[in-house]
């Protein structure tokens, strides 16, 4: 099969992704989490509900017990990131794009710095 050489790296066009994401909440804040609904049910309470494993890996992960309440966890500054971090990969559809992204890029640029 005839194929074209192809043109050194320095005259290729460069490659770029946009995501678009108007007015779309990245990572969730502490107030949206606890912000309560027409129903009284926050965000925070809602993924808890539907993720039940998650959020108990999550507590193990952080050292938190299932007992925890979420007011504990916000009195930890790193504990109240990992919170939103948490409740965004979960809840927020831009958030996990990100986040496999930049997971996806470092797992690249590992396997290209073996070669």
């Amino acid at each position: 099969m005839d194929m074209p050489s192809a043109k050194p790296v320095s005259e290729m066009l460069p490659f770029s992704v946009f995501t678009p994401y108007y007015s779309e909440t990245v990572l969730y804040g502490t107030s949206e989490l606890q912000k309560e609904n027409e129903d009284g049910i926050s965000t925070l309470f809602y993924l808890q509900k539907i993720f039940p494993d998650e959020w108990e890996n999550f507590l193990e992960r952080i050292g938190r017990g299932a007992s925890t309440g979420d007011a504990e966890l916000q009195e930890s500054s790193s504990d109240a990131l990992e919170l939103r971090f948490w409740a965004s990969y979960r809840g927020q559809t831009l958030a996990r794009t990100g986040h496999k992204f930049l997971e996806s890029l470092i797992c690249f640029l590992f396997c290209f710095r073996k070669t």
